[in-house]
């Protein structure tokens, strides 16, 4: 007895009913996954952030501790600092320079009985010294590098407080290995030298531009995104605030909009089919059963053929001959060729398809195999435009058996192959230079280094270049013609260093190269170059002075001449170091004996001092 077209409707109705609050359950309990997951996500990476945030920090100032040692270690400022002040000579190669080059505003050389010998404040003599006389943190680090004055020379270094005022300070005591009078060795015994740097606002804003951090000041109270700002006598002054970055909220953006769709499409699907359902239903009540099951029939390839229609997908469906037997619209819109222009033509062997006879064959093994096939293809539109789509050919199934047909679904990839190249590029590339940055030159430079060390023969020179006085062009001309200035002159180390096939221009596909020349800027006027295969030092003394000559070339920027020189350091593997640490550190020496012998020219490591 057929059942009353009420009740039908009426148990339909509550199907439906039951099925959404499903769905609801559903989609609140993945709500609530995801929110967890993100806000787990967005406090690893703020954790994360801080502890870079604080290595940085302790970076800068250990930094400011190995200058100060350099500096005391130097025997001529021993003299003219401490054994025979000479306020001139400290003005013009402590004061100004360290200022200009470094950003170091103070430095002060005290003798043994904590007496100001030399102090300069932004260039100029010091006019007060008993403010840092006064500070009790100051004294602690001057302590330290007394002490080690005794056993082993080294500078210290911390956060201090001056009068209420945020520092960052390097000390180091004067120390040298060419006197030898004792009397002289004991009033140079327990002098030192300190640098400062004010913590200020300008320090913040510098310093996050050095480490590409999201730092936004310091402010008195402590707060969910923050570092304690701490002298080394435990005092607060403060809290230094950064930005973090926030996945979590990103993957809530990535995972919203097609979770919503996917409820949107899912419940319109459920829907459709309630609908069609209740009308199955009356039709039961009308129809035998034959013309019931030829209706279903019918009905089902309407569907599927709404399906194949709506989609974003390209379909085509070939016969045995991989002929085409149907497109779907969406494969017009991605190809730009009709139902007409295809019908009946060779599937994939288009001349403007990359597709070759030996694919066809591995299609058909996969096929055979596994039962699908997949594969990236490069292609182009009737337009004649190039683009990239990924595809997926598998056999037709008719009534559960597999048949002659191959049906292929495929989706244009362009804009994500694009992405992935860009962030591929943005991974390893200076954005301003197009050179390699930092992070990626020190990982080529250790393929270099690692492969050289299989071979003993094998040398390689590393080259720590740095602009003399790039300060001054852009206090004078403005970052802007800073950045053109930079952006030449890496042009002009490239070409100098071209017969050494350059890598680190374009072409990041060659990044498992490990032969040639290597570029890089790792700083704001701080280029690297690594060179391997060296044939002879006369080879490399040539690459060296042809660089120094090119570079003081002036060119013309906005109408404006601008001409820089540069000082270049060189540190030599495996002689001068045998990992890249070493190197770069030692070829920063040599560099710094390069500024301090007149700039516009170089030095070696391994030259004597």
């Amino acid at each position: 007895m057929a059942m009353p077209l009420s009740i039908l409707h009426q148990r339909l109705s509550n199907w439906i009913l039951v099925a959404i609050a499903l769905l609801l359950a559903a989609l609140s309990l993945l709500w609530l996954i995801i929110s967890t997951a993100s806000e787990r996500q967005d406090q690893d990476a703020a954790e994360q952030y801080r502890q870079q945030v604080d290595s940085a920090l302790s970076y800068e100032i250990e930094v400011l501790g190995t200058h100060a040692m350099d500096a005391a270690w130097w025997d001529e400022a021993i003299r003219n600092l401490v054994l025979q002040p000479d306020p001139d000579w400290g003005q013009s190669n402590i004061g100004s320079y360290l200022d200009e080059e470094f950003g170091i505003q103070i430095s002060m050389a005290i003798d043994q009985h904590d007496r100001l010998l030399q102090g300069f404040v932004d260039s100029a003599p010091m006019p007060h010294f008993k403010p840092f006389a006064d500070s009790r943190s100051l004294a602690i680090l001057i302590q330290q590098a007394r002490a080690s004055s005794l056993q082993d020379p080294e500078g210290f270094g911390g956060l201090i407080e001056v009068a209420g005022q945020l520092y960052v300070a390097g000390v180091a005591p004067f120390t040298t290995e060419e006197v030898d009078d004792d009397d002289v060795r004991s009033g140079e015994l327990f002098s030192v030298l300190v640098f400062l740097k004010r913590f200020d606002a300008d320090y913040v804003e510098g310093f996050s531009e050095r480490f590409s951090l999201q730092l936004t000041g310091i402010r008195p109270g402590a707060g969910e995104n923050s570092l304690p700002m701490t002298t080394v006598t435990g005092n607060n002054l403060g809290h230094l605030y950064f930005s973090p970055p926030t996945p979590g909220l990103h993957l809530i953006d990535s995972i919203l909009q097609p979770v919503l769709l996917f409820s949107t499409v899912l419940g319109a699907m459920f829907l459709l089919n309630a609908y069609f359902s209740f009308r199955t239903a009356q039709l039961n009540q009308l129809l035998d059963r034959e013309r019931k099951q030829l209706q279903q029939t019918r009905f089902e390839l309407e569907i599927n053929q709404q399906i194949i229609g709506s989609i974003k997908e390209g379909v085509v469906v070939a016969d045995d001959q991989y002929l085409i037997t149907y497109t779907n619209p969406a494969f017009s819109r991605i190809t730009g060729y009709s139902d007409e222009e295809v019908i009946g033509k060779r599937a994939l062997m288009d001349p403007k398809l990359d597709v070759s006879k030996e694919l066809y064959q591995q299609m058909q093994q996969e096929i055979d195999e596994q039962g699908y096939w997949e594969q990236e293809i490069n292609a182009q539109r009737k337009d004649g435009q190039h683009y990239t789509l990924s595809m997926s050919v598998s056999p037709l199934i008719d009534q559960g058996q597999r048949s002659n047909e191959l049906v292929g679904i495929f989706t244009d990839v362009t804009e994500r192959k694009r992405q992935e190249q860009l962030l591929e590029q943005l991974a390893n590339q200076d954005t301003l230079t197009e050179l390699l940055n930092r992070r990626s030159f020190k990982q080529r430079v250790e393929q270099k280094i690692e492969r050289a060390g299989r071979h003993p023969d094998t040398r390689l020179a590393l080259l720590f270049i740095d602009l003399d006085l790039f300060k001054e062009v852009n206090d004078s001309f403005g970052h802007e013609i800073g950045d053109q200035l930079l952006i030449e002159i890496a042009g002009r180390i490239r070409r100098c260093l071209r017969a050494y096939d350059t890598v680190g221009h374009t072409g990041f596909e060659e990044a498992a190269d490990t032969t040639g020349a290597l570029v890089g800027r790792v700083g704001g006027d701080e280029f690297t170059v690594a060179i391997d295969e060296l044939t002879g030092q006369q080879d490399l003394e040539r690459v060296v002075q042809r660089l120094l000559e090119q570079i003081e070339q002036p060119l013309v920027l906005a109408r404006q001449q601008v001409a820089v020189t540069a000082s270049i350091g060189v540190a030599i593997f495996p002689e001068d170091g045998r990992s890249y640490d070493d190197l770069i550190r030692h070829a920063d020496k040599a560099m710094y004996r390069s500024k301090q012998g007149g700039r516009n020219r170089s030095c070696y490591y391994s030259d004597p001092v």
